[in-house]
């Protein structure tokens, strides 16, 4: 956490549901991870490192206790770094429907909103050096309500937790 700007490091972290993990590490040539490895410009000293899981919703996040978070401390472990080092998160996380306690729009995106920034809130307990997070909502689903655990609509109206979420920020709440 001290500044070494001979051997420091800072450490990129993706945060998010299985959508997540597939995007930033999976995606083979086209996924973050591998599109970040081969680009010159990135500096050196920053590494990227896939914290996302599958089968862990924003709900699940929002626990301190969930194994999330020891899942997310061991990837930090296994490559060798510290939470400390943790300065860039990019989150993209969902809500399983049959947990709301209103499925219906707005009340789910409100819902899935106060999740987020519960998350949010534990990253900067978890990385104090944290300066920057970017969020994204989940793009689609190809399930109806009934099927799956975000189906459409709900994925479609993460994007309002988020642009709601990131306008509270600009307009200056507090919380």
């Amino acid at each position: 956490g001290n500044d070494d700007p001979l051997n420091g490091r800072i450490v990129f972290l993706s945060i998010g549901i299985s959508n997540t993990a597939q995007e930033f590490l999976s995606g083979g040539t086209g996924s973050f991870m591998s599109q970040m490895q081969n680009d010159t410009s990135k500096n050196p000293k920053v590494d990227i490192l896939n914290g996302a899981f599958g089968g862990h919703a924003a709900i699940d996040w929002a626990n301190p206790a969930d194994s999330a978070w020891t899942n997310l401390q061991q990837v930090l472990a296994n490559a060798n770094r510290d939470p400390l080092q943790v300065q860039v998160i990019w989150m993209k996380l969902a809500d399983r429907i049959n947990q709301m306690p209103d499925p219906t729009f707005p009340a789910s995106a409100q819902w899935h909103q106060a999740n987020l920034e519960i998350v949010l809130r534990m990253l900067q307990v978890e990385f104090p050096n944290l300066k920057i997070a970017f969020l994204s909502s989940r793009t689609r689903s190809y399930g109806v309500v009934g099927e799956g655990s975000s189906p459409e609509p709900i994925a479609y109206e993460t994007g309002f937790a988020v642009k709601w979420l990131i306008e509270k920020q600009i307009s200056g709440d507090p919380s």
